[in-house]
């Protein structure tokens, strides 16, 4: 098998919309063709990882940690940054492909949802400490309705994203924006499909950009 430089390839999309799934399931494939695979996350991945995600998570369930909006940005990069120097830059350097349920997308979204100049902040402070984009964004799109459900019936969800409710539309929207606006490397799975055919149509493109 011809030998690929390492990649970094980012799963977005809504809450509910199936994303870690299909992350874990193209892990599965990338390394039974023989790469080199490393399954990460945002955010809690990298070495302190945890630490970061733990002073995220508390913003929604104890009141005095409720974070402004521009704090919770920093705390986001910082975490992404660990993230990018403990976890996904050696493992490129390895030549590993990694796969990273979110990344820097999910912070434009979410935090800067609603908020044009808070987004152009987040934008700034990408540019000056994270410095990288994904080589392949897959961004699983489906239906709020479903979403919602998926949601509602599984245990354990992430109260932090939940809180959205009824803006989830919003987020749909501007992550289909997200993607139009960076054609290059955002491509639109259409998540209201099986497993199988979703996972079908990430291994694809993913293989497009190993050869």
């Amino acid at each position: 098998m011809k030998m690929v430089d390492g990649k970094l390839i980012s799963i977005e999309g809504i809450d509910g919309s199936g994303k870690t799934r299909q992350a874990n399931l193209l892990a599965e494939r990338l390394t039974k063709d023989g790469h080199k695979v490393l399954k990460t996350f945002e955010p809690g991945g990298g070495a302190g990882g945890m630490l970061l995600r733990e002073l995220l998570t508390k913003n929604s369930s104890e009141k005095q940690f409720q974070w402004g909006p521009e704090t919770e940005a920093l705390l986001f990069t910082a975490a992404r940054r660990n993230h990018l120097d403990t976890c996904i830059l050696p493992a490129i350097g390895r030549g590993q492909i990694v796969i990273t349920d979110r990344f820097a997308d999910s912070t434009r979204i979410y935090q800067g949802f609603g908020n044009t100049e808070l987004r152009h902040k987040i934008d700034q402070l990408h540019d000056l400490m994270i410095g990288i984009e994904p080589d392949l964004t897959l961004i699983i799109d489906i239906p709020v309705k479903l979403a919602v459900t998926r949601v509602t019936n599984r245990s354990g969800g992430d109260a932090r994203l939940e809180r959205f409710g009824e803006q989830l539309e919003q987020l749909r929207q501007n992550f289909i924006a997200l993607s139009h606006h960076h054609q290059d490397r955002c491509k639109m799975i259409d998540g209201n499909r099986t497993i199988d055919a979703i996972a079908s149509d990430i291994h694809r493109l993913v293989s497009g950009i190993l050869l």
